[in-house]
């Protein structure tokens, strides 16, 4: 029988920092990481009760990114349907 406190895995957590070690051409992640809570080291696979769901990450949109956008359509348009302007 599995333990339901202990089912989940510190690299879901969302004090759980990977380390990632540097190669030639790109970082490769590690199998352990940082606990912000516990202030250690710990094991991707490793589980504790101070397990917390990661937050999903909220993408801001700004006023001059949703300009880019309108201006980015209007051309889209005018090469799809050979509008003149």
């Amino acid at each position: 029988m599995i333990n339901k406190e202990n089912w989940r895995k510190c690299s879901g957590c969302r004090y759980y920092k990977a380390f990632y070690t540097k190669g030639a051409s790109a970082f490769y992640r590690e199998k352990s990481g940082y606990c912000e809570q516990k202030e250690k080291a710990v094991g991707a696979k490793e589980s504790c009760e101070l397990y917390k769901y990661r937050r999903p990450q909220d993408k801001i949109i700004t006023l001059e990114y949703l300009e880019s956008v309108i201006k980015d359509m209007e051309e889209l348009q005018r090469v799809f349907y050979d509008l003149v302007v």
